[in-house]
């Protein structure tokens, strides 16, 4: 399973100020741990959404409640499959 870094508005912010301040974006990834194609990424979602490109912790929080309700899927699939009482229906037999 792959992590997924998330990044404050504030910091993808910063890290836009300092790449245009150093004209130079490999440099400014390199400075700040991050690829450098991501720090594009984030440039061109500004030029193109300008305020609303960075929407905060809004986002965040929804990918971790979706992140959440993924893992209790997967997680009661396999509760399914263990217990002998239930059939595909998922249901317990003679409830």
């Amino acid at each position: 399973m792959r992590i997924t870094k998330t990044y404050t508005s504030e910091f993808k912010l910063d890290a836009i100020r300092r790449a245009r301040e150093n004209k130079n974006i490999n440099a400014t990834a390199r400075e700040l741990g991050i690829a450098p194609s991501l720090l594009s990424h984030w440039i061109r979602q500004q030029q193109a959404r300008g305020a609303a490109a960075f929407p905060g912790k809004g986002k965040e929080s929804l990918t971790e409640l979706e992140t959440e309700l993924k893992r209790l899927r997967k997680e009661n699939e396999v509760l399914r499959l263990l217990d002998p009482k239930t059939h595909l229906t998922g249901r317990v037999a003679g409830a």
